[in-house]
């Protein structure tokens, strides 16, 4: 029964982090063991705690070295397809960055019923390229005018900032 929260899988994260360059741990939790094992050992880097528990999520941010994160659609057991959801919803949210080599943990289910311990690194920028994920643009700040009328755009999910403004000049010549 592994219940220590000294276990070998954060004993193997902390060797790895200390000589991989890893700039970040995601640990996909529901309950939040990992979150507890890996902030005990005093990670040099960042530990961001994943749940699909709200009450969960929340509490992670006690942990020393700890950020947890609700995402709000549930894990599955059957299959590790929600993990790439995960990590790009981390992106979008801005918790990693083009920059960051991370460190994924989590119990993971790579066929219904089988159950493994997961260790892998990435490149997000890697990441990125691999799994098609987008740029989101936010432009909320920008305000434009044009005949008396005041249009605030926030336009979002566009591979470049060209084809958002060529949609705001759409909408403004309309």
């Amino acid at each position: 029964k592994n219940n220590e929260l000294s276990s070998p899988s954060a004993e193997a994260i902390d060797l790895l982090c200390k000589n991989t360059g890893v700039s970040k741990v995601i640990a996909i939790t529901r309950s939040g063991f990992a979150a507890r094992a890996l902030s005990l050992r005093n990670l040099n880097v960042p530990i961001i705690a994943v749940s699909d528990d709200k009450r969960n999520s929340k509490s992670f941010n006690i942990l020393p070295g700890v950020n947890g994160i609700f995402y709000t659609k549930k894990f599955k057991k059957t299959n590790l397809d929600f993990f790439k959801k995960v990590l790009e919803f981390l992106y979008d949210q801005k918790h990693i960055v083009i920059k960051d080599k991370i460190l994924v943990t989590a119990v993971a289910y790579p066929t219904s019923g089988n159950r493994m311990n997961l260790i892998q690194i990435h490149s997000v920028k890697d990441l990125k390229r691999l799994l098609n994920w987008r740029e989101i643009w936010w432009m909320r700040s920008s305000i434009y005018m044009k005949s008396n009328f005041v249009l605030e755009v926030a336009i979002n999910h566009f591979d470049n900032i060209k084809k958002a403004k060529e949609i705001i000049n759409k909408r403004l010549k309309s």
